[in-house]
């Protein structure tokens, strides 16, 4: 696929607070998806 005509996808993480996850919601939000996770508390909210 067209690399300027590829469209951005929505994406939810779960477990978005784990060291993958947080490399995971990286990757993609650099690729320019809009990424949205989840996380428990304020601290865990912090990290992403």
């Amino acid at each position: 696929m067209d690399e300027e005509k590829r469209a951005s996808t929505n994406v939810f993480i779960t477990g978005a607070t784990s060291p993958l996850g947080l490399a995971v919601i990286q990757a993609l939000s650099a690729d320019g998806h809009k990424v949205t996770g989840m996380a428990e508390g304020k601290e865990g909210a912090a990290q992403i």
